[in-house]
């Protein structure tokens, strides 16, 4: 129907669709943490199915509708809601040259390597629902491929002995999988020459490892188009820059980046750095075998890295130089054909004849590096300062004189050099193995641009390639969603798509459409950064804090690795810190999403392998019932070398108290309090604190003020303290209101919508974990608890206390009032049961909440008010029954009214959760607990 459309706005920007009525409307779709994953299409969802059913059906109650005139409309459709698209969207990496330090590196010396603005773009766009295939495009080498999602090798990748999952850390390629994958790389380019050929699977072998190791089968057809502006097999780092690009992207429809934003905190972004790095250096493996993992970390932190490694049996010193200036380069391109190999083994051989001379030099080339660090990093630095600038290009024209003397250089790259040097415009080396390839050279503030005109005809005129770059710029990006102010009419921006992406006309086409913006374009607010946040690693391969001081949780951890009764460590061939390794190998624990950074990694590590079995306990809200039990509990199991009890009175020592217990009166609405309790040694908290359903509801301030402002305050605290501690928080089935209809079994799935004051600040707390969790900052477990029967002592400001009334006052002679209809029935659980899944989801491995949510309704049982009213009379006859006065009290039953009372407790019973007994049996629980005082 031409002329008839719908527009669309994801995120503030336009998308068109036709719709039948033929009016135009503007709606909105918001992109936020709230989307419910699976019904996006574009998002990856590992392991899960989703479904596109309609049901068909009239309006209930009626067989007709009819308008306000009066006439009748068809009947209604209800349909499951309809899956929008992912938004197109884009990552980018930047390349890299060698700035100090070649061929001396290769004998233990230390290099520097720095991003360029040279830079890979990838665009995602996501397909139909329909549309069940993926398509890998890089125009610049000619390669499209695309490959049918179901037929790739999902059983192989999906054995439970070969699944990994996002946070895994992968040291090496596993044979089988690489395998598995050869069938749908060997049909790729079959008409290209032997040479594009390896090239195309390459670049596809990395595309396709990383898809199959973090996917599924479930996730959506998508294309993925690749262009580069990076020249390919010029030793400027294009495959790693590719590597990064897939990483971020595939990372991104995952759902496990966060940001970049400003705001970010910076050790969460540390996170994100590191997580995108890791599978980038996978990617490198398909490609290289055994790369260093230099290039993808510069390719993904930016500005600069200084690279060491003696040992080649060990993972090389990494330090990123923060302060790296973006400094104006001129890349030139010899065009020269060389091997890396030959002009290694070059030197090689030289050393091996002449060592005398030889070591020297190589001494020489490290110096050199040595000193560009220190002026680097030296405070007085300023490389607005030509006199700075001046000092770095002398050691650049230094180190290239002795790589000439070591025999690495080549006729056109001393041609380059002579060039530059007539000039006048800057500093020239090699950079790389030599023998050809490229040449750099940092420019003087005196560059007129008519002389560097003049510069670049004669490059031509000689058959060189010259690329206008910068030196040290930003590391990994992302554009989300596609879209950039290039000068468009079109409102919010201009959209890339495919066609756009594909027509862009070479470097400077790709640059202008889609360029993050540098050299004579200028930088674009569209594009985010995680600027540079990479771990610091010292020269023994451990992590340092910003500040540069060894830290004594690393201490702790190596004293910890020294006991005899732990396995020997196999350090991966990748510049990771050795708690790292431990972590993955010992607890086998999310490396990601339990640490802050590699020092409170190490910290983290180093004090679990210190006590096996022991763990630092906080209980807060620990003077209520459920508490006591808890901390009873917790001392039998005797595995906490600490056990802390906190609530807003002193909490009471339980019978069986041991030195390791403290009891503590804390206002944890406080931040004072919160400062002094939340401290970096624990290693699990349970959040049992709250004011009830009944109260919450009658004092709304006191409700939130700590339901919710005082949980916020313990996990800000936490999060900022113990990045990645253990947090359970008991929540509450209050979260959810009314069914859809009576009997009406409710899941995890089901969207909540409390029905009270309660219920609401649970939920917001929920939700509030469950993101920190998300983003690696805590990892929370979130238990929805039922209603807890029987409880003794005093009845509570719970809406639900009347239920243990039930039993409880008339077993012990005393009346109780019963405020609800007998007709109601409720969802309970027995105290032993409730602990017991408390203990459990303590002790779940963070893995085990692959769905992406924390939340686990606890199993319990639905027993209505008569069945609870006759348990009575069956265990204290007629005269407990007799205390029972039906007195019915309306702000109680609304609430109670408002709680679902049957559940399908699966995603429970799938984690292990224990299942509860009946009620008989949670009676004579109570009794053997607590006795009764029946006469």
């Amino acid at each position: 129907m031409p002329g008839l459309s719908v527009d669309w706005r994801i995120g503030g920007l336009p998308l068109h669709s036709p719709t039948p009525s033929g009016d135009s409307k503007i709606r909105t779709l918001s992109w936020n943490n709230h989307t419910d994953p699976a019904s996006v299409n574009g998002w990856i969802i590992p392991d899960e199915e989703t479904e596109d059913d309609m049901e068909f059906s009239k309006p209930v109650g009626a067989e007709q509708v009819s308008d306000r005139h009066g006439a009748t409309e068809r009947p209604v459709i209800q349909r499951k809601a309809s899956s929008p698209m992912m938004p197109a969207f884009m990552t980018s990496a930047p390349g890299k040259v060698i700035v100090y330090g070649e061929h001396a590196v290769v004998y233990g010396k230390a290099a520097m390597a720095a991003a360029i603005s040279l830079r890979s773009y990838l665009l995602v766009t996501a397909l139909s629902k329909s549309q069940r295939t993926i398509t890998l495009r890089f125009p610049d080498i000619g390669l499209e491929q695309s490959w049918k999602i179901d037929d790739l090798p999902w059983s192989t990748f999906s054995q439970p002995s070969k699944k990994v999952h996002y946070y895994n850390l992968v040291d090496k390629l596993d044979h089988e999988l690489v395998e598995a994958m050869q069938p749908h790389l060997s049909i790729i380019s079959p008409k290209a020459s032997p040479e594009d050929r390896k090239t195309h699977q390459n670049a596809a072998s990395a595309f396709l490892y990383l898809f199959l190791s973090l996917g599924s089968r479930k996730f959506p057809g998508c294309i993925y188009t690749l262009r580069s502006t990076i020249p390919i097999g010029a030793g400027l780092g294009s495959s790693a820059s590719i590597s990064v690009c897939l990483s971020s992207a595939i990372l991104l429809q995952l759902r496990t980046l966060s940001g970049p934003h400003p705001d970010q905190p910076r050790e969460e972004a540390e996170l994100q750095v590191e997580r995108i790095n890791r599978w980038a250096f996978v990617g490198e493996m398909c490609i290289h075998g055994n790369p260093s993992g230099v290039d993808n970390t510069v390719a993904t932190g930016g500005k600069a890295v200084v690279f060491k490694r003696g040992d080649y049996s060990k993972p090389p010193t990494v330090t990123p130089l923060r302060k790296f200036p973006e400094l104006p380069l001129l890349l030139v391109n010899t065009r020269q054909s060389r091997s890396t190999a030959t002009e290694v083994a070059k030197v090689a051989a030289l050393r091996k004849a002449k060592p005398a001379i030889t070591e020297p030099i190589l001494e020489a080339i490290d110096k050199i590096t040595e000193s560009a660090y220190a002026l680097i990093s030296a405070s007085e630095f300023d490389a607005k300062n030509p006199k700075s600038v001046e000092e770095l290009g002398d050691l650049m024209k230094t180190n290239h004189g002795l790589l000439t003397a070591l025999g690495v250089s080549h006729p056109k790259l001393e041609r380059i050099c002579e060039l530059v040097g007539s000039a006048g415009v800057g500093w020239t080396k090699l950079t790389g193995a030599g023998g050809g390839g490229s040449a750099i050279t940092l420019l003087n503030s005196n560059a007129s641009p008519s002389t560097l005109k003049a510069l670049e005809g004669k490059f031509a005129g000689e058959g060189f390639e010259k690329y206008e770059t910068t030196l040290g710029g930003d590391g990994v990006g992302v554009l989300w969603p596609a879209v950039l102010h290039n000068g468009s009419d079109d409102e919010g921006g201009e959209e890339i798509d495919q066609e756009k992406f594909l027509n862009a006309d070479g470097r400077d086409g790709v640059e202008k459409l889609v360029g993050v913006g540098v050299g004579s374009f200028e930088k674009r607010d569209g594009w985010k950064f995680w600027n540079n946040v990479g771990p610091h690693v010292n020269s023994e391969g451990k992590q340092e804090p910003i500040s540069g001081s060894f830290p004594n949780a690393y201490k702790q951890l190596v004293e910890a690795l020294n006991e005899p009764d732990h396995e020997p460590i196999t350090v991966p061939n990748y510049p990771m810190t050795k708690a790292s390794a431990y972590l993955c190998q010992y607890t086998n624990s999310n490396v990601h999403q339990e640490c802050r950074t590699e020092t409170e990694r190490a910290a983290t590590i180093g004090r679990r392998a210190k006590h096996k079995q022991n763990m630092d306990v906080l209980v807060t809200g620990a003077g209520g019932f459920i508490g006591s039990v808890l901390a009873e509990t917790l001392l039998r199991e005797n595995k906490a070398s600490s056990i802390t009890l906190a609530d807003v009175v002193e909490p009471a020592a339980p019978a069986s108290s041991k030195p390791t217990l403290r009891c503590i009166k804390a206002d944890l609405t406080s931040q004072k309090a919160c400062d002094s309790l939340l401290t970096k040694e624990l290693t699990h908290v349970f959040l049992l604190h709250g004011i009830m359903s009944g109260a919450a509801e009658a004092d709304l301030e006191l409700g939130i003020k700590v339901n919710l402002d005082a949980t916020r305050k313990i996990l800000d605290t936490l999060r900022r303290v113990n990045l990645g501690v253990k947090v359970i928080f008991t929540s509450t089935t209050a979260v959810y209101g009314p069914p859809p209809s009576p009997g009406y079994p409710l899941t995890e799935a089901n969207a909540p919508s409390p029905g009270s004051s309660y219920g609401a600040q649970k939920l917001i707390s929920e939700i509030l974990l469950n993101d920190y969790s998300r983003r690696g900052l805590l990892d929370g477990r979130i238990v929805r608890l039922p209603t807890v029967l029987v409880r003794p002592g005093k009845p509570t400001g719970a809406a639900s206390s009347f239920a243990s009334g039930i039993f409880r006052e008339p077993l012990n002679g005393e009346k109780s009032v019963l405020p609800v209809s007998k007709d109601l029935s409720v969802w309970i659980c027995s105290p032993r049961t409730v602990v017991k899944n408390l203990i459990h989801a303590r002790d779940l491995a963070t893995e085990a909440f692959r769905d992406g949510s924390r939340v686990v309704n606890l199993p319990g049982i639905t027993v209505s008010i008569h069945e609870m009213l006759a348990a009575l009379k069956a265990t204290g006859g007629k005269a407990a029954l007799d205390l029972i006065e039906e007195k019915r009290d309306g702000p109680t039953e609304k609430i109670v009214e408002s709680w679902p009372a049957k559940y399908d407790t699966a995603k429970a019973r799938r984690l292990g959760f224990v299942e509860d007994g009946t009620l008989a049996n949670t009676l004579k629980e109570y009794i053997e607990d607590y006795g009764t005082r029946m006469r």
